[in-house]
C-alpha cells in the first residue's frame, strides 16, 4: 500500500520500517527541492546581487555536505558539516537584521494576507536545508532511528513553510514499501517538470555560478542530474568522500580547487571481473582429511532423457573426429587435449566427471579459435576443414 506522504504519522511509520539510509536520502531530496529558493527571497535592506553571491556559497556548502552522503554507504561527514555550518552562520549573521530579524528573534511575523515575510522565508529555507544535513550527520554518527526520523519530520514542516512544492506530498515519487533505495536515489526530484518558481530560481542561481571566476560546473551538473533523475556515475560522490579531511577546514573555493584536482587525476580501471569457472570440483571430509569430489551428474541429470541423448551424440561426434584430429593435423597439443576430452566423455553418464569435461572442453574451444585463423610466422598449418 502506498505511503500517504501528506500524513506525518504515515511518513513516521514508513521510515521506522526502512533502513536509516532511506531517511537520509529522503531528507536530502527535500533539501535539494528547497535549495533554489535561496535566490527566491531577499532580506529587506540588502542588495540583490550581494545576496546571490551568498546564496552561491550556501549552495556549494550544501552540496559539499549532502553529495558524499548521497548513496547507500554511511559516510562520516563531520568536517563537511562544519564547512556547511560556517556558510550557514555567515548567512544568519548577515541577514538577521542585527539580531532583530528572523534568525535573531527565532521567528518573524507573517505578512499581510497570510504570506510569510522575506526573513521568515529565508529562515525556513536555510533551516530546512540544515535539517537535511543534521539527518546525514546523525546517520553517520549512528544515532537512534527515532532521533533521525524526528529531524526528517522537522525538515518537512520547515520545507512546507518555505515552499509548499518542496513537500513530499506534492513532489515525491510514489512510494510503496519496502522502498528500493536505488530507485529513491535515481528518481527525479519532482514527479513532473520542476515548478516554475523552483525552475526559474535555479536557472538564475546556476547562471551566477557559471559566470563566476571559479569553475563550479561539477556541482551544477550533479544537481541538474538529480532534478532530471539521471543516474549518477558516483564519481563526484566518491571524490568528495575521499578528499583528505583537513581540506574541509578550508574555504569553499579551496575545496573546489582540490575537487577539480582530484577529478583531473587518471581514474584507476576497475579490476577485471572473474570469469565464470563453470562446474567445479568440491572438497569432502574423509577420515584421512579432505578429499576431492569429482562432481558427477546429479540423480536427476543421470535419468534425464535429454542429458543421456546429448551425451551419446557428443561421443558419436568425437569418434567421427578422432581419426581426423590424429592423422590430418600436426598440432600435438590439440591432439592431446582432444584425447583427454574423449577419455573423460567415454564413460557412462553416471560416472561422468563434469568439471574435467568442462575444463577440457573449454581448452578445445580455445585451440580451435586460435588455429582457425593462424597468424603468419606462428602457425604453419591451419586446421583441416570440418574441425
Amino acid at each position: 500500500m502506498p505511503v500517504d506522504l501528506a500524513n506525518a504519522r504515515a511518513i513516521e511509520h514508513w521510515l521506522d520500517t526502512e533502513p536509516i539510509a532511506v531517511a537520509r536520502i529522503f531528507a536530502a531530496r527535500i533539501a535539494l527541492r528547497v535549495l533554489p529558493l535561496l535566490v527566491g527571497v531577499t532580506s529587506v535592506g540588502h542588495q540583490r546581487t550581494m545576496y546571490h553571491e551568498d546564496a552561491r556559497q550556501m549552495a556549494i556548502a550544501t552540496f559539499g555536505a549532502l553529495i558524499p552522503a548521497w548513496g547507500t554507504e554511511n559516510i562520516d561527514i563531520t568536517l563537511e558539516e562544519k564547512a556547511f555550518r560556517v556558510a550557514l552562520d555567515h548567512i544568519r549573521s548577515k541577514y538577521s537584521g542585527g539580531g532583530g530579524g528572523a534568525f535573531g528573534a527565532g521567528g518573524a511575523a507573517v505578512g499581510v494576507g497570510g504570506s510569510a515575510s522575506p526573513d521568515l522565508h529565508l529562515e525556513a529555507v536555510t533551516n530546512a536545508i540544515s535539517s537535511a544535513v543534521d539527518v546525514a550527520t546523525a546517520a553517520s554518527q549512528n544515532r537512534s532511528k527515532s532521533d533521525i526520523i524526528k529531524l526528517v519530520l522537522r525538515e518537512i514542516r520547515l520545507a512546507t513553510i518555505a515552499y509548499p512544492a518542496s513537500s513530499p506530498s506534492y513532489s515525491e515519487i510514489a512510494i510503496n514499501p519496502p522502498v528500493n533505495l536505488d530507485d529513491l536515489v535515481k528518481a527525479p526530484l519532482w514527479r513532473a517538470e520542476p515548478p516554475y518558481r523552483a525552475s526559474t530560481s535555479w536557472t538564475y542561481l546556476q547562471r551566477t555560478m557559471r559566470n563566476s571566476d571559479k569553475d563550479w560546473s561539477p556541482w551544477i551538473d550533479w544537481y541538474n542530474g538529480r532534478v532530471q533523475g539521471r543516474t549518477s556515475d558516483g564519481k563526484l560522490e566518491k571524490i568528495l568522500s575521499e578528499l583528505p579531511k583537513e581540506i574541509w577546514q578550508r574555504d569553499l573555493a579551496s575545496i573546489n580547487v582540490e575537487m577539480h584536482r582530484a577529478i583531473s587525476l587518471p581514474q584507476e580501471d576497475p579490476p577485471p571481473s572473474i570469469p565464470n569457472p563453470g562446474p567445479a570440483s568440491t572438497f569432502i571430509i574423509t577420515e584421512q582429511g579432505f578429499d576431492l569430489s569429482g562432481g558427477s551428474p546429479t540423480e536427476l541429470e543421470r535419468t534425464d532423457k535429454l542429458q543421456k541423448s546429448l551425451h551419446e551424440r557428443i561421443k558419436t561426434r568425437l569418434n567421427q573426429l578422432g581419426d581426423v584430429v590424429g592423422s590430418s593435423n600436426q598440432h600435438l597439443s590439440l591432439a592431446l587435449e582432444f584425447n583427454d576430452y574423449m577419455r573423460f566423455l567415454d564413460v557412462d553418464l553416471a560416472e561422468l566427471d563434469v568439471p574435467s569435461v568442462w575444463s577440457t572442453g573449454n581448452g578445445l574451444a580455445a585451440y580451435v579459435e586460435a588455429l582457425s585463423n593462424p597468424q603468419p610466422g606462428v602457425m604453419t598449418e591451419p586446421l583441416v576443414e570440418g574441425i
